[in-house]
């Protein structure tokens, strides 16, 4: 399995997430994707090892402000607990992620370095 499949697989168990290995054509509140962002290499005794970092996008719900807040606020500690059952969850921020049409959906973004396999 690899660490994609298992974030994926980790995101599977929250209620209300619809996991996908990439980020969806259309993205809906509780889509949820991770997204290689950098390796980075750590010196070993025989060679150099490769330490990769994800960050797992949620999408929320954009109707009312006090839903998106209210769901924000449940769901980071969920997804943050699954999360770590695979690596060290790292950091969260929210974020406005942008879609193909150039409109904006709220969300947050959650940093991970998953466990070695």
């Amino acid at each position: 399995m690899t660490a994609r499949d298992a974030i994926v697989e980790a995101l599977g168990t929250v209620t209300g997430l619809t996991p996908s290995t990439t980020t969806p054509v259309a993205p809906v509140p509780g889509s949820a994707w991770p997204r290689w962002v950098i390796t980075n290499y750590q010196g070993g005794k025989l060679c150099a090892l490769a330490v990769h970092d994800y960050d797992v996008w949620v999408v929320l719900p954009n109707d009312v402000p006090e839903e998106t807040v209210e769901t924000a606020d449940g769901l980071l500690a969920e997804v943050a607990t699954a999360l770590g059952k695979v690596g060290t969850v790292i950091s969260a921020q929210p974020v406005a992620i942008q879609l193909d049409d150039a409109s904006t959906m709220p969300g947050f973004r959650v940093r991970l370095t998953p466990r070695k396999r």
